[in-house]
């Protein structure tokens, strides 16, 4: 049986992991970290975050261009943790090869 305490630390847990994404988009969408560090470093915390949430986050690509990226590189519905070592590199040539405009925001050649 579960205890109550068991349910408050989850929900703890949780909301720790909540602050941290949004932390992150934040970051990403501002400029600050560029988006290969969180692909190619995740950590711990951003393991169960969806791929399109995190391209989304990138500033210049909308849930339109999201799908398309995922879509060219066969992703779908992944989580950052389920990426491969091939997958993040795919995502990422993607991203810096057909949209210029978010070349600054990857952290690509830096």
């Amino acid at each position: 049986m579960i205890d109550r305490a068991q349910v408050v630390a989850a929900g703890q847990r949780g909301n720790e992991v909540r602050m941290h994404r949004k932390k992150l988009r934040d970051q990403i969408a501002a400029g600050e970290v560029p988006l290969s560090k969180a692909l190619i470093r995740p950590d711990p915390w951003l393991q169960k975050m969806p791929v399109r949430e995190l391209i989304l986050a990138v500033k210049g690509v909308g849930p339109t261009k999201a799908d398309r990226i995922l879509a060219s590189c066969r992703l779908h519905s992944l989580k950052v943790g389920d990426l491969t070592t091939a997958n993040r590199t795919d995502l990422l040539s993607e991203l810096y090869g057909r949209y210029p405009a978010v070349r600054p925001r990857l952290g690509i050649g830096r």
